[in-house]
C-alpha cells in the first residue's frame, strides 16, 4: 500500500507506508480535522509540540512542507500537506474496516467504541453510569469525548455521537434514532428558601450563546414576564448549575441531570415548554458490529428509562 503515487510529486522520497510512522501520519489528520497544533494535542492527548515534531518528520520524509502560516498568521496544510491527510484518512478508513471485520467475526463484545457528545451529557449522565455497564462487558473499551464542537462521524473522529438537535449530514450513510427529549425545569439553590424565587435574579447566558434554546428561552422569558438578568453571565450548563447552587440567581436546566444535585431545588412550573431532543448517530456501516449496537443499546435504555 502506498500513501501517494508518482503523479502526486511528493519529492523522490520512497512512498512506501512501511517506510512511515503511523503516529507521525494520526499528527497530521488530526491536525487537519481540528485545525491547530493545540486542538490536535487535545485530541490525540499528548503535546502540541509532540505534534510539531511528528509532522516535522513526515516533511523530511517526503522532502516538501506539509505546514505553512497563511496570511493570518495561522497554521495550516500545504497543497502537499492535503494530500497526505487526505491519503493517510483513506488508510485509516481501510484499516478500520478490517478491524470492524475482525472483531465482527469474533463474534464477541470487544474493542474501542468512541464516544461523543456535549460536556453535559458525558460528564453529568454517562461517566457516573459507565462503570456498572463496562462490568458487564469487561472487553469493551469507551473513549468518552466530551466536546461543544460537531464531531464527524463521516471522517471518523468517533463512532456514537449524541445530539442535542436532529442531525442534519451524512444523509443515508449515518443511523440516526431520537432516544428521548430532555425536558428542563427552573431551579434554585437549595439553601435558600423557596419562598423567595420571585424576586431572585435570572442567571442567563453571555451573548455569542445566545443561539442556545435554553438561552433564547430565558431572554424571552424576562423580556416578555419581567425580570432581571444577574450580573453572572455563563456558556454553558455547567456554568448554570454552578451559578444557581451558589445563590447567585435561578435558572433553567435539564431535569435528567438537575433533580440528581442536592445542592439545587426545582421551582414549580406547571406548564413549561422547553425541551431538547437528544438522538443517537451512528455510520449505517457499523450497525452490524456488536460492539456498537451494544453501546447504542445501553445508551437508549438509558435514556428511555431516565
Amino acid at each position: 500500500m502506498r500513501i501517494c503515487s508518482e503523479t502526486d510529486d511528493i519529492a523522490d522520497q520512497s512512498c512506501n507506508i512501511a517506510d512511515m510512522d503511523w503516529d507521525d501520519l494520526k499528527c497530521v489528520i488530526a491536525f487537519r480535522r481540528a485545525g491547530s497544533l493545540d486542538a490536535a494535542a487535545k485530541k490525540l492527548g499528548i503535546n502540541a509540540t509532540t505534534i510539531a515534531r511528528r509532522i516535522r518528520s513526515l516533511e523530511s520524509h517526503f522532502g516538501q512542507r506539509l505546514v505553512e502560516r497563511g496570511g493570518e498568521g495561522r497554521l495550516g496544510l500545504t497543497e502537499t500537506g492535503l494530500k497526505v491527510a487526505g491519503q493517510a484518512e483513506a488508510i485509516e478508513q481501510i484499516t478500520g474496516d478490517l478491524e470492524d471485520e475482525l472483531s465482527n467475526a469474533k463474534d464477541s463484545i470487544a474493542g474501542l467504541v468512541r464516544l461523543s457528545s456535549v460536556p453535559m451529557v458525558i460528564n453529568h449522565l454517562l461517566i457516573p453510569r459507565a462503570h456498572a455497564f463496562l462490568q458487564s462487558h469487561p472487553d469493551l473499551r469507551l473513549n468518552l469525548d466530551s466536546e461543544n464542537r460537531t464531531v464527524s462521524l463521516i471522517n471518523r473522529e468517533t463512532d456514537i455521537a449524541l445530539r442535542l438537535a436532529r442531525p442534519v449530514e451524512g444523509g443515508h450513510s449515518l443511523k440516526t434514532q431520537r432516544i428521548c427529549s430532555l425536558v428542563h425545569s427552573l431551579y434554585m439553590s437549595s439553601d435558600i428558601d423557596l419562598a423567595a424565587s420571585d424576586g431572585m435574579n435570572w442567571i442567563g447566558y453571555q451573548e455569542t450563546m445566545h443561539h442556545l434554546p435554553q438561552a433564547a428561552w430565558l431572554q424571552n422569558k424576562v423580556t416578555h414576564d419581567g425580570g432581571v438578568f444577574s450580573p453572572v453571565a455563563v456558556c454553558d450548563f455547567a456554568g448554570a448549575t454552578e451559578a444557581v447552587a451558589a445563590g447567585l440567581g435561578k435558572s433553567v436546566l435539564p431535569r435528567l441531570i438537575a433533580d440528581q444535585d442536592q445542592r439545587l431545588q426545582r421551582l414549580p412550573d406547571p406548564v413549561f415548554d422547553l425541551k431538547r431532543e437528544v438522538w443517537l448517530v451512528y455510520r449505517a456501516e457499523d450497525h452490524r458490529l456488536m460492539r456498537i449496537q451494544t453501546v447504542c443499546d445501553w445508551l437508549a435504555e438509558l435514556f428511555g428509562s431516565s
